[in-house]
């Protein structure tokens, strides 16, 4: 197997690795975010809420280091930025939204 993973080409390690970190933040991300909202629910609404959690998670890490790479072209501290960004989840995407509706607020007002 470690074989295998030698000879394959570099940016095909890369998003292996990417998929991997993507996965365990998103992991990380739900257990310690969704603990309260989950207490009422029965398994199967937890391993959709999990599933679904996942997807995103790991859709937000892909999206951010394509962003990432294009700025920045070394590919390791792509991962690592995207594996952060899938253990924030949506809650880095808020923040950046906020953050760019006041800027435009601001040009605006002083128009």
């Amino acid at each position: 197997m470690l074989d295998f993973f030698k000879n394959l080409p570099e940016e095909i390690k890369h998003f292996f690795w990417l998929m991997v970190v993507s996965f365990v933040g998103g992991i990380v991300g739900f257990v310690t975010k969704n603990s309260k909202t989950l207490e009422d629910k029965n398994w199967k609404q937890k391993l959709w809420v999990l599933f679904v959690s996942m997807i995103s998670s790991m859709f937000i890490a892909y999206i951010t280091f394509e962003l990432v790479h294009l700025g920045i072209d070394k590919q390791g501290v792509a991962v690592a930025i995207s594996g952060f960004a899938a253990y924030m989840g949506t809650d880095i995407l808020i923040i950046v939204q906020e953050r760019l509706v006041e800027k435009i607020k601001s040009k605006i007002d002083s128009i």
